[in-house]
């Protein structure tokens, strides 16, 4: 009891300040995120570039240079024309995830000879089971 009538509230205060000025020193001064790889494709799949990138924005400017595309563009997963249209769902595809950069008026389509989904075939086990749907095991078309 002798003890805690020692300490001093204004010590104390000063002591959890030091600690958040200095954790929120560490948080700032980290390395910036790295470059991550994804592999694009334009809307027709016959242009496809190996491109690396740390935000959803940043792919896009790459893809609208190395593509010869122009005016606003859409990314898309390959697989199944998923919009990724917010960084925060960027972020979560893995690395190598395949995409497709769509200009104004493009869609999305499946490849030729793909199994259309449906219902049926979107309940069935296979390599897109839950958990996995973000990372393709190739893409279309051989790549």
């Amino acid at each position: 009891m002798e003890y805690l009538s020692a300490l001093n509230p204004s010590d104390l205060l000063r002591s959890v300040s030091n600690i958040s000025s200095e954790f929120g020193r560490r948080v700032w001064t980290s390395a910036p995120p790295s470059q991550r790889p994804f592999r694009v494709c334009d809307h027709k799949r016959t242009i496809r570039k190996g491109l690396t990138a740390t935000t959803r924005q940043e792919l896009l400017a790459k893809a609208l240079e190395t593509l010869l595309l122009n005016g606003v563009l859409t990314l898309v997963l390959e697989e199944d024309g998923t919009a990724v249209d917010s960084e925060d769902f960027f972020q979560l595809l893995e690395d190598d995830t395949c995409l497709m950069v769509l200009e104004s008026g493009q869609s999305w389509s499946p490849t030729r000879g793909a199994p259309s989904l449906d219902l049926h075939t979107a309940a069935r086990p296979g390599p897109y089971v839950a958990g996995n749907f973000l990372h393709p095991s190739s893409c279309s078309g051989g790549g």
